[in-house]
């Protein structure tokens, strides 16, 4: 009697599966990669992510002071800067998030992109969170790109190790309603074990 209950019930409240949503970092499997970014957009607002300040508290000895004009422009939005900034002639990234878990690892996390102190873009459409499927895990920008790193997590990893890394480079382009980043090639391979 009590499985015919059971039953009943998973019949009308059917189990959450992990399957049936894409994981957080779907986007970089999509061929051609969806741009998110536009010519002349205002630079976005930080998700109300559930966590600890990351402005406040005891996270906010690892967030990073302002140094250039950019970095005020992402604070003025409602960021916390985290992580180094990166100057290559007329470009800047900076690397910025909204709030940090227990170990203070950065949750709604996101990269901003600048040319001559022009808002670009950001290498991802959406913030990331640290360890989740599509939290980047390195980016460097040099003369003519920019490449970044995504972790790749299947649904069955373990938090601790991601099974896959996908690889994104990206483009700068001018126009006259300004820089604007561009997703060119991502490619994903699987993490040596």
């Amino acid at each position: 009697m009590r499985h015919v209950k059971l039953a009943a019930a998973v019949a009308l409240f059917p189990l959450w599966s992990a399957a049936a949503e894409p994981l957080p970092g779907a986007w970089l499997d999509a061929k051609p990669i969806v741009q998110w970014n536009k010519p002349g957009m205002a630079l976005p607002k930080p998700p109300r992510i559930d966590g600890e300040p990351i402005a406040t508290g005891r996270c906010a000895e690892q967030l990073r002071k302002p140094v250039v004009a950019e970095d005020k422009a992402v604070m003025q939005a409602g960021w916390s800067l985290v992580g180094a900034l990166q100057v290559l002639n007329d470009r800047t990234l900076i690397s910025a998030a909204s709030a940090a878990d227990g170990m203070c690892r950065p949750l709604g996390n996101q990269v901003f992109v600048f040319v001559r102190g022009r808002f670009a873009g950001t290498l991802s459409p959406h913030a990331m969170d640290a360890r989740s499927d599509g939290m980047l895990k390195t980016f460097v920008l040099n003369e003519g790109l920019i490449f970044a790193e995504f972790h790749r997590y299947a649904a069955a990893d373990p938090l601790c190790c991601p099974t896959r890394t996908s690889e994104l480079s990206y483009r700068l382009d001018s126009g006259a309603a300004g820089p604007l980043l561009v997703p060119e090639k991502a490619e994903t391979r699987a993490n040596a074990k």
